[in-house]
């Protein structure tokens, strides 16, 4: 049976290999070489895994973003113990040193732990604050990405166990966490082929485009380090052709990076607009911010219209707008928000919930803007040849599943 091996390569933008002269890739495409889609276009939103893995688009899979409020927010008990902590980590002095902050957040962990949180929200908590943990709830990271209840009868892994199609996904992302580095997964894999001990699919996750998030994408660092990266995808197609008769190896990006310009405190917004009403948070409303993404809930309904207008007119510079991006977060309302406000590009909430640091470069933005999509090569010695200039990132499923039909 052929082998497969899939790079996840994450924020390969669709421009980088002529930007920064990726030259096995570039020449590979010159030459023909490979099965080269273009531009990836990822769905809307935060949640890239489940569209490869499941082959459906985020209004049919139906997950947004990462974390999510519960429905029954409104219900849920403050907890004064996580007030306490939420309180301590807003005069924690030290937060913006890696070194003390990894220390910090090891002892908070452990407190938190403490009030009943499980350990699957503490290990993906980010910068969430502390005090709305009870909240929340997993929405990508709920269920193992090869569990029947990940993406529904077309995902990926549970089409190959009904193939007897042995797959590893060790090496790749679990529960929205990675472990190890780089380079380190890399030399798994060689090490794997070298020693012809390849299942028949591995994925793999790759994470050098991050350094755009803080250097930008026009950093010369950034350059240096794809560079780099290309050179050991060439040897890894070097090695996997003088080890196996039939292999295929993609590189897939899973979505692009668009540089930042404008930081826009939107909680402080929310919160001014909000005492002028009289509402209270927790027992009258609530509000989730993703870098791009402002998503807010509202326990009386009737105040969701004025509190909208408010905010967008303020934001009407920054705010996406217009039938289609309204008639798309419809599909997600009220469960992912009553009010839901997507930025346009080069623009992003600051605070966040996910951040301690500003961004240089970021993702989330509506999906038709061209920096938003990633890009795709498939080499190996009896793949189809060619080059087609857009594919959706969840047709790459359907792609996968054809590789073993021929």
């Amino acid at each position: 049976m052929k082998k497969v091996v899939c790079i996840l390569s994450d924020a390969f933008r669709f421009d980088y290999i002529d930007k920064y002269n990726l030259q096995f890739f570039k020449e590979s495409i010159k030459r023909r070489d490979c099965f080269y889609a273009k531009k990836i276009v990822p769905g809307t939103g935060f949640c890239e895994i489940i569209d490869y893995v499941s082959g459906k688009g985020t209004t049919d899979h139906q997950m947004l973003t990462q974390l999510n409020i519960k429905s029954n927010w409104g219900n849920i008990p403050r907890n004064k113990w996580l007030e306490f902590l939420a309180w301590c980590n807003s005069i924690f002095p030290c937060r913006k040193i890696p070194v003390l902050n990894k220390i910090y957040n090891q002892l908070m962990d452990k407190l938190i732990l403490r009030s009943g949180i499980p350990q699957e929200m503490v290990d993906l908590r980010y910068n969430v604050p502390i005090n709305i943990l009870p909240f929340i709830e997993l929405v990508e990271s709920k269920y193992s990405y090869d569990s029947e209840n990940f993406g529904g009868k077309e995902n990926i892994f549970r089409w190959m166990k009904k193939r007897k199609i042995e797959y590893e996904i060790d090496d790749f992302v679990e529960f929205n966490k990675i472990f190890g580095t780089n380079e380190v997964r890399l030399n798994n894999l060689k090490a794997k082929i070298y020693n012809r001990k390849l299942k028949d699919f591995t994925l793999l996750y790759i994470g050098y485009g991050e350094l755009a998030h803080f250097e930008g994408t026009n950093s010369k660092k950034l350059g240096n380090v794809l560079n780099g990266y290309t050179n050991t995808v060439e040897e890894i197609n070097i090695l996997l052709s003088k080890n196996y008769d039939d292999f295929v190896l993609i590189i897939l990006g899973d979505h692009g990076m668009i540089d930042v310009s404008s930081y826009i405190d939107v909680g402080t917004l929310i919160d001014d607009f909000a005492e002028e009403a009289g509402l209270r948070y927790f027992d009258d409303y609530i509000y989730f911010l993703d870098s791009t993404l402002c998503r807010i809930w509202l326990k009386d309904r009737n105040n969701t219209e004025i509190m909208e207008s408010k905010i967008t007119t303020v934001l009407t510079n920054y705010i996406e707008n217009g039938k289609d991006v309204e008639k798309y977060f419809d599909h997600f309302k009220p469960r992912y928000g009553d009010i839901i406000l997507l930025l346009k590009p080069g623009a992003v909430f600051f605070p966040d919930f996910f951040n301690l640091k500003k961004n240089k470069a970021m993702h989330g933005y509506w999906n038709l803007y061209d920096h938003q999509a990633s890009t795709m090569l498939v080499f190996g010695n009896h793949v189809k040849k060619g080059q087609i200039n857009k594919m959706h990132l969840y047709e790459v499923n359907h792609y996968l599943k054809k590789l073993w039909e021929n």
